[in-house]
């Protein structure tokens, strides 16, 4: 048990790289204990010491896992994968850069552009999409000026490759547990779309001035926003979404804060090309149905930040460890 806490920790001593006091670093892989499954955000503690907390009360035993990594930071890559989480988004003001739009024979570039919202999109009889939205500071038309060619710079980026495959929701699932790492009741729910938006909501700082036309002067990002909703048919059963809808409907009188584990794997979980969005504290809504030939629902989420210091899990929005990302192809 950790000191101090009536709670079990694992650590981690690292020797081929060190991390500096106060990094931020990432678990993944680990199957047993089931409280620690997924991923969680500690504290590296010396140079070669990261120490992870377990959220259980319980002695855990063997520590068990498939292709257990720790990373440090929040972006990771493979041969076959890339893996990104919120751990580094607690910051007023993110990446900047220019962006180029090459229309007919016109060429503008956007001026410190910065991402603003992400959205996926699925259904069960669609291709899989991405719609990414952001803003800048000023637009320039920079037609007959020499700018970069796309391919040409490969240690700046590259064009994307089209024989890449598209991920088709038919085979899509989720994980749903109840409670924060899904220690409790796992529910069977088959989907068959949903949306997942992430927000940095920023807000762009404008002066006025009288007789001129103003540009922003610079921005801030606002409360970080992880949400979305999942459809799917109600359907009873042992632990369907019925029963889902069920417990919450009996919960909603004393449960303040209906806290779930939710894991979606766009492409289907054994899938070669997929994208899994990883949520270790959701917050759920109670679901609606809509009454139609088939009886359906709609599942709203809202992923959040959350502790994992004391025996009890509970919300922490000031901890960044609200999401994990990870892409795999062949």
């Amino acid at each position: 048990p950790s000191t101090g806490q009536n709670t079990y920790q694992l650590t981690f001593t690292v020797t081929s790289h060190t991390f500096a006091v106060g990094d931020s670093a990432r678990v993944s892989g680990m199957t047993t204990p089931t409280s620690a499954y997924g991923i969680w955000t500690v504290t590296a503690t010396t140079a070669t010491t990261v120490t992870v907390d377990l959220d259980t009360t319980v002695d855990p035993g063997t520590v068990a896992g498939t292709g257990m990594m720790l990373y440090r930071g929040q972006w990771h890559e493979s041969a076959t994968s890339a893996t990104a989480s919120t751990t580094g988004s607690n910051v007023n003001q993110l990446q900047s850069f220019y962006l180029f739009f090459v229309v007919d024979n016109t060429t503008y570039r956007l001026d410190g552009c910065a991402v603003n919202q992400a959205e996926i999109s699925f259904d069960i009889t669609g291709i899989a999409t991405i719609a990414w939205s952001g803003m800048a500071t000023n637009l320039v038309d920079v037609t007959g000026t020499t700018v970069i060619t796309p391919g040409t710079n490969a240690t700046a980026f590259s064009l994307v490759s089209a024989s890449d495959n598209f991920i088709t929701n038919k085979l899509s699932t989720i994980v749903l547990k109840s409670n924060i790492g899904g220690s409790g009741t796992a529910y069977s729910v088959p989907i068959t779309g949903g949306t997942f938006t992430y927000n940095n909501n920023i807000e762009y700082v404008t002066p006025d001035t009288l007789g001129a036309v103003d540009s922003p002067i610079g921005y801030f990002t606002g409360t970080r926003s992880v949400s979305g909703n999942l459809t799917a048919y109600l359907k009873t059963g042992t632990n369907e979404s019925a029963q889902l809808l069920k417990d919450m409907l009996a919960a909603a009188a004393t449960t303040t804060e209906p806290a779930y584990y939710l894991e979606v794997s766009v492409g289907g979980k054994t899938a070669t090309t997929r994208v899994e969005l990883l949520m270790n504290g959701v917050s759920l809504q109670i679901p609606s149905v809509d009454i139609q030939d088939v009886v359906s629902t709609t599942i709203n989420f809202n992923a959040q930040g959350h502790y994992n210091s004391a025996a009890t899990p509970g919300f922490d929005l000031a901890n960044a460890n609200d999401l994990l990302i990870s892409y795999y192809h062949a």
